[in-house]
C-alpha cells in the first residue's frame, strides 16, 4: 500500500508482533498484540480450561485500564540513581471514588431479587422500614420504554438506597442510552436481564432467550460499560430449552466477563421457553445448585448471587456458609412472608435489630408514606387524573400492607376490612366527582380499622400472641 509498516514481524497467521521489549511496550499502549512467549501457551493437561484463562488476562487487563484511568504517566518519577520507581497517585474525583466504592458493594450478601409487579416502589419503601442494607431492585423496566417515558418511570426515594436498575432489551445502543439515564437518576447499578421466561419477553427476543446468544450480550454490556460509571451486572439461568450444558454456561459467563462485567445472579434452574408459562418456569425446571457452586469455582475472579427456591434467611446463611457464593436472591418468599427481613441487618451484616419493632409500628410508618405518595401521584397525573386511576394507585399502596402481616392471625380480616373500606370509599368518590377534594384523599383511613381489628383478633389468639411477644423481643 505505500504507508510506512509499524515495528515488528509478521507471523504465520498474518498477525503483526512487537519484537523487542521497548516495541511491546508500546505496542501494549496502542491496543497491539504482544510477541508470544513460551510460557504464554496453553498446555491441555492444565486443569485451568482455555476459556478460564482468556477471561482472567480480560478481567487483569481491564484492572489496568482503570489503574492508567485514576493516574497519569506524568506523575511516574524515575530517580536517576536506579532507586525504585515511585508513583506519587492523582486525585480520584469524586464521581469516580463514589464509582469504585460500588463496584466493591455491588454484590451484596443477602438481596431481594427482581419481580414484575411485586418489587413496585410501595414495595421496597416497606422493605427499606424493615431493612437498610439488604439490597433492592427495581421491576424489569424496558429500555425502549425508559426513553420513551424517561424519569416518570425511573424515579425512587433516596431511602431505597442501595438500589439496582433493572434493564430488559436487545438492543445495544437503545440500553446504553437507558443505562446514561439511569445513573443519572441516581441508581447504584445496573443489572441485565438475561433470564425472564415469560412468552411476551421472549418474543421481543430479551429475557432467558439472549442465553442462546453471548456474543451479542457481551455486546450490549460493553456498550453499557462504556456509557456508564456504575457496575453493571447480568441476571441469567443456569441454561434454556436444549442449550443447557456446563460447557455452554462456562461459554457464556466467560464471554459476558470479558466485557468488565464482574458480577453474575443466576436462578438455579434452567428456562424452558416452549410455553410452560412464567409460573412453571419456576418450579417445573429442577433446581441445581451444584452447577452455581461449580461457577465459583471455576471463575474465582468473578463474583456469583444464587436465586432459586430460596425461602427464608436462615437457607441464605446456609448457601453463603457452605459455597464460595458472594450473595444470595430471595424472590417470592420475600413478599409471601416480608417480615422476616426484619433481621437481616443482624444476620448479614452484623447490625442491631431496631429495638421494640413489631408489624403495627412498620405499618404506621408505611401509611405515612403512603399517604405522602398518593398526593404525589395525584399532583403527577395533573390533567391525566381519573377515578379509575386514583383507586388502582390506593389499591397498590395497600398491597404492601397485606404482604406485612401475611401468617399472622387476622391477616384475612384485615384484607377483608381494608377491601370493604376501598369499596366504600370508591362509591363515594363515584357519586362526587369530578367534585372532589382531592388534597383530603388519603390510604391511612382506609386501613387503620382494619389494623385495631387485627391487633384485637391477634390478642386473643395464642398464635397471634406468641408472635407479637417474638416480635417485641
Amino acid at each position: 500500500s505505500g504507508k510506512p509498516q509499524p515495528p515488528g514481524r509478521i507471523d504465520e497467521d498474518g498477525l503483526r508482533r512487537p519484537s523487542s521489549p521497548d516495541e511491546r511496550f508500546a505496542a501494549s499502549r496502542k491496543g497491539l498484540r504482544r510477541a508470544p512467549r513460551t510460557h504464554d501457551r496453553i498446555d491441555r493437561k492444565e486443569k485451568i480450561s482455555k476459556c478460564n484463562r482468556s477471561a482472567l488476562q480480560e478481567v487483569l487487563r481491564n484492572c489496568l485500564r482503570d489503574m492508567l484511568r485514576r493516574c497519569t504517566w506524568a506523575s511516574l518519577q524515575i530517580p536517576a540513581n536506579g532507586a525504585a520507581i515511585t508513583r506519587k497517585s492523582t486525585p480520584i474525583p469524586s464521581k469516580q471514588m463514589s464509582s469504585v466504592k460500588k463496584r466493591v458493594d455491588d454484590a451484596c450478601p443477602i438481596s431481594v431479587a427482581p419481580m414484575m409487579e411485586v418489587t413496585t416502589r410501595p414495595f421496597r419503601r416497606m422493605m427499606r422500614l424493615l431493612t437498610k442494607k439488604t439490597w433492592l431492585y427495581t421491576e424489569m423496566v424496558v429500555a425502549g420504554s425508559v426513553l420513551h417515558a424517561g424519569d416518570e418511570l425511573l424515579p425512587f426515594d433516596a431511602e431505597e438506597h442501595p438500589i439496582t436498575v433493572q434493564l430488559g432489551g436487545s438492543d445495544p445502543e437503545a440500553l446504553a442510552k437507558a443505562a446514561v439515564l439511569c445513573e443519572k437518576q441516581g441508581y447504584d447499578a445496573i443489572n441485565l436481564n438475561c433470564g425472564c421466561p415469560s412468552e411476551r419477553v421472549s418474543a421481543g427476543c430479551f429475557g432467558a432467550s439472549l442465553m442462546k446468544r453471548p456474543d451479542h450480550v457481551a455486546e450490549i454490556c460493553r456498550r453499557m460499560i462504556e456509557a456508564v460509571d456504575i457496575p453493571v451486572a447480568v441476571k441469567c439461568r443456569i441454561g434454556v430449552d436444549d442449550v443447557d450444558s456446563y460447557e455452554h454456561l462456562c461459554e457464556f459467563v466467560s464471554t459476558v466477563s470479558s466485557t468488565g462485567v464482574k458480577h453474575f445472579a443466576i436462578h438455579a434452574r434452567k428456562a424452558l421457553l416452549n410455553g410452560i408459562g412464567t409460573k412453571a418456569n419456576r418450579s417445573v425446571p429442577p433446581l441445581r445448585y451444584d452447577v452455581v457452586y461449580q461457577l465459583c469455582e471455576d471463575f474465582p475472579h468473578l463474583k456469583f448471587s444464587i436465586n432459586g427456591g430460596i425461602t427464608t434467611l436462615e437457607d441464605a446463611q446456609k448457601h453463603l456458609n457452605t459455597s464460595r457464593l458472594c450473595g444470595v436472591m430471595i424472590g417470592r418468599a420475600a413478599y409471601k412472608d416480608p417480615w422476616q427481613f426484619h433481621r437481616a441487618d443482624e444476620l448479614f451484616f452484623g447490625e442491631s435489630t431496631q429495638e421494640g419493632i413489631t408489624r403495627r409500628n412498620i405499618a404506621e410508618q408505611y401509611l405515612a408514606y403512603a399517604d405522602e405518595e398518593i398526593q404525589a401521584r395525584i399532583h403527577r397525573l395533573g390533567d391525566r387524573l381519573t377515578l379509575p386511576k386514583i383507586n388502582s394507585n390506593i389499591a397498590e399502596l395497600l398491597k404492601p400492607l397485606f404482604w406485612l402481616y401475611a401468617g399472622v392471625a387476622g391477616a384475612k380480616r384485615l384484607r377483608i376490612k381494608a377491601c370493604d373500606e376501598h369499596l366504600l370509599f370508591r362509591q363515594e368518590m363515584k357519586k362526587r366527582w369530578p367534585d372532589v377534594d382531592l388534597t383530603a384523599i388519603k390510604v391511612s383511613p382506609l386501613a387503620h380499622e382494619a389494623l385495631n381489628l387485627v391487633d384485637m383478633y391477634a390478642a386473643r389468639s395464642p398464635r397471634g400472641m406468641q408472635e407479637t411477644f417474638q416480635a417485641e423481643e
